[in-house]
């Protein structure tokens, strides 16, 4: 027996289709399998939320696309999958698009549609979108600089566990940049992202102890 299978997301398919309803893919590849038949068992491994959420999905095969996972790594598909998954409001595909747009992967380097697309997905609260966010707000690309909202998002990222974002708030609490000086705070931020491994936090934390800045001080 012949099937049709979707090379971006794993469907299987009796008969020819020109788009795969899951995915939107156009890429197939035939396979013969015994009359008997056996779903793929590699399916659930390629997209293992397919068939549940149209979203997911194309969120998931965006990313195979990005990387060349299972596929021919084709970034302006994955952005036309991101887009379509952004679209539906998937947050992690808001942020994959913001990327995309950041890097120029997969479309024109464009800061503007990047910040749109990254504080979409902050404003759903994925941590690395709201760290992203930060970013952007820090250094004004795609939107005017403004270290309060810096600070704001990057809290915000930081109380989740985002080890860049707790770095980036210890240093605004050190320099007094978007929230009060406050060497106390910094340090804490610090010792939070260093117990993740940050290497410039544990450096910063270093020099904090060593001078007694906003921690005892301990040789």
């Amino acid at each position: 027996m012949q099937i049709f299978m979707c090379a971006s997301c794993g469907a299987q398919f009796a008969a020819p289709v020109g788009v795969c309803p899951l995915c939107r893919s156009m890429y197939f590849y035939t396979t013969i399998v015994p009359d008997v038949y056996m779903p793929n068992p590699y399916a659930a491994m390629q997209n293992p939320y397919m068939g549940t959420n149209m979203a997911e999905a194309q969120y998931q095969a965006g990313k195979n696309y990005l990387e060349g996972n299972g596929v021919i790594k084709n970034e302006y598909e994955a952005v036309r999958l991101f887009t379509a998954a952004a679209n539906a409001g998937h947050a992690k595909a808001q942020n994959e698009l913001a990327l995309c747009y950041y890097y120029g992967k997969g479309a024109f380097k464009d800061y503007d549609t990047s910040f749109f697309w990254c504080k979409k997905a902050a404003e759903q609260g994925l941590a690395e979108a709201q760290s992203g966010l930060g970013n952007c707000y820090y250094s004004g690309e795609g939107v005017a600089k403004n270290p309060y909202e810096a600070a704001l998002w990057w809290h915000k990222a930081a109380e989740q566990g985002h080890i860049g974002a707790q770095y980036n708030l210890g240093l605004s609490f050190y320099r007094g940049e978007g929230v009060a000086k406050n060497p106390y705070e910094a340090v804490r931020w610090w010792h939070k992202a260093a117990e993740q491994g940050h290497i410039s936090a544990q450096y910063n934390l270093g020099i904090c102890y060593y001078d007694g800045d906003g921690v005892a001080q301990s040789y």
